[in-house]
């Protein structure tokens, strides 16, 4: 096993670990529940850190050209997030915000934000169409 898979692996592991040791925040938010401004703050990091883990992933089994399995990884997410509406609604929330962020911070430069973003959303716009 490379340096890379073991790095994610360990990644995986305390994903699942924080998700183990917030699930009630992890469950109602998930749900698309209201939660009080503490919850909200586990929530997103929680959020955070499923999206950083596939992320991470996608990106080492690119570079070693196993794009089907990452192909797979990234619909895999996109499912997660059209099952559960509280993670799509933090998720679309992070990705605006670093947009915007970027936006003044390097301005007159074209945001182009990651394929793995554009992707997932790509996979949500086909979701979403299941549902009409």
């Amino acid at each position: 096993m490379s340096d890379g898979a073991l790095a994610n692996a360990a990644n995986e592991i305390e994903r699942y670990i924080a998700v183990s040791e917030n699930s009630d925040i992890w469950l109602r938010g998930n749900s698309g529940e209201e939660l009080n401004e503490n919850d909200k703050i586990s929530f997103r990091s929680l959020v955070q850190i499923a999206e950083a883990t596939e992320f991470m992933e996608v990106a080492r089994l690119r570079r070693v050209g196993a794009d089907d399995i990452a192909d797979t990884l990234t619909a895999d997410f996109a499912v997660f997030l059209y099952e559960n509406p509280g993670a799509r609604r933090v998720w679309i929330e992070m990705k605006q915000d670093t947009l915007r962020y970027r936006s003044l911070l390097v301005p007159g430069i074209e945001i182009i934000d990651s394929q793995f973003a554009d992707t997932v959303n790509t996979h949500l716009t086909k979701l979403d169409q299941l549902k009409h």
